[in-house]
């Protein structure tokens, strides 16, 4: 059994009103899920004064090119970084949920490579990018958590790519609908069926098809009872069927690496 750490103790202390808010809570189940070893490193967080903010759909947290200053925890709903292709099209690289840390990057770029917009109205606890820079320089925890957060980010993305190149469009999205359903799972009560708030424009500009040919495969997936569709979100009925038709390794691929990476 793992050992305690005062991130559990502060998570479950109520006169600690900073470990009361629900990003952290969310990071901790995030890191326990993909590298619960390097969990521990959350106890860094706090040093830092993370703010809670509140966004409206579609309110920007940063515009690519603008002077990168924010870092922070997705608290409740779904975030979106995307950029714009040459031909003015939007292709959104990442989709943000609670949990998930954001803006790290920024301590070492000047100015913001992408756009990170509220897809629906959403949460996050954030400070200033300074401060991340002072704790990476003079905290070992932080700068694991740092390296940590990048980790897990990095397979995800390099796993959904993998996906991406070798899939048809059905089963790209069944892929990308597991993944977000695994993750989602993280900060959910329910076991098997819950809903993953995004619209069919979403699933579109992050598998690069259009919305016509994601609402078709959508209606196919749910012929067969995997999902069930409605405004603005999807409702995941059969999560095996989906990450079976998306080949999706889900933890597996974690504990692989983690594996890996012991013997080497």
């Amino acid at each position: 059994m793992r050992a305690e750490t005062m991130l559990d103790i502060n998570l479950k202390n109520e006169t600690k009103p900073f470990f009361e808010q629900l990003g952290i809570a969310c990071a901790a189940a995030r890191f326990e899920h993909y590298l619960p070893e390097h969990l521990d490193s959350l106890d860094s967080l706090i040093a830092v004064e993370l703010t809670p903010n509140s966004y409206a759909s579609f309110d920007n947290v940063w515009r690519e090119g603008q002077v990168a200053t924010v870092w922070g925890i997705v608290e409740s709903g779904v975030f979106g970084t995307y950029s714009y292709l040459p031909d003015g099209t939007r292709h959104i690289t990442d989709v943000h949920l609670p949990g998930d840390i954001f803006g790290l990057d920024h301590m070492f770029w000047p100015t913001a490579k992408d756009n990170m917009v509220a897809l629906i109205p959403s949460s996050a606890v954030a400070s200033d990018v300074t401060s991340a820079k002072r704790l990476y320089e003079a905290e070992h925890k932080f700068s694991q958590m740092f390296s940590a957060s990048q980790a897990i980010d990095r397979l995800v993305l390099t796993e959904r790519i993998k996906a991406m190149g070798r899939l048809s469009s059905y089963n790209c999205l069944s892929y990308l609908l597991a993944e977000l359903a695994s993750r989602s799972s993280l900060s959910s009560k329910a076991i098997e069926r819950f809903d993953i708030p995004v619209s069919h424009d979403v699933l579109a500009d992050i598998l690069g098809l259009s919305s016509v040919h994601v609402s078709r495969q959508l209606a196919i997936l749910q012929s067969k009872g995997f999902v069930k569709t409605g405004r603005g979100k999807i409702t995941i009925l059969d999560a095996a069927s989906l990450q079976k038709a998306g080949q999706f390794r889900g933890r597996n691929v974690f504990v692989e690496h983690r594996l890996l990476a012991s013997v080497m």
